[in-house]
């Protein structure tokens, strides 16, 4: 098994993760709304 890395590093990798799963949280509920707003229209 190799080396776990820095603890700096993990912790760098889980806030760029969790900034990602955010903006995509958001981006999907963006979608969605537009989708609903759509169906609602036609």
């Amino acid at each position: 098994a190799s080396s776990p890395p820095p603890p700096h590093q993990t912790q760098k990798a889980q806030s760029t993760v969790g900034i990602v799963s955010k903006s995509s949280v958001k981006y999907r509920d963006q979608v969605l709304q537009s989708f609903i707003l759509r169906a609602y229209l036609i």
